[in-house]
């Protein structure tokens, strides 16, 4: 399987929708900061990793040894307990038992992390372009308004709107360039 090239940045904030879908999944999730935490042992094969809160150390998930094999499973926490992730995985088809999610507030937020960074990341660049665009009206006014003298002040005024109108529309803000 291939790395998926990374999307571009975009030029208008992400929706609302879409933002208010990533508060809604991390407010479900343990509070952070996380943390991985546990005991490897130096001299045997006895290991005991886990993803925990580093402000309360709830538990996020571990992983536990299945049957006599080599498998491992992660359990997630349930009620101050720790729960096999098979209790909560959703089968792609239910023929087969291939899963393709697992239903927990943790799982998904994991899941969708790096999503969720890659568009708060574009929320940011947005806001950055909107902030040089009021700069930039800013900096045409500050010029404009030692020429009117010379040149009239709604002139001054329209290309001002303009700047402005324009970082409304990079933040979403209108429905368009006027």
């Amino acid at each position: 399987m291939t790395q998926a090239e990374p999307k571009p940045i975009h030029t208008t904030a992400p929706s609302s929708a879409t933002i208010q879908a990533i508060r809604e999944r991390w407010a479900r999730a343990t509070p952070g900061p996380w943390g991985w935490f546990g005991h490897v042992s130096r001299t045997s094969k006895h290991t005991a990793i886990r993803l925990s809160s580093k402000a309360n150390g709830n538990i996020v998930m571990d992983f536990k040894r299945v049957g006599k094999t080599n498998d491992a499973q992660p359990r997630f926490g349930r009620n101050d307990l720790l729960v096999g992730a098979r209790e909560f995985v959703k089968y792609e088809v239910g023929y087969r038992e291939q899963i393709d999610a697992i239903d927990h507030p943790d799982a998904k937020a994991i899941a969708a992390a790096p999503e969720d960074v890659r568009t708060l990341l574009e929320a940011l660049e947005v806001c950055r372009n909107a902030f040089q665009a009021l700069k930039h009206a800013e900096d045409l006014k500050q010029s404009i308004v030692p020429a009117e003298a010379y040149v009239s002040a709604p002139i001054a005024e329209f290309y001002a709107r303009k700047a402005m109108q324009e970082a409304l529309f990079v933040l979403g803000l209108t429905g368009g360039q006027s």
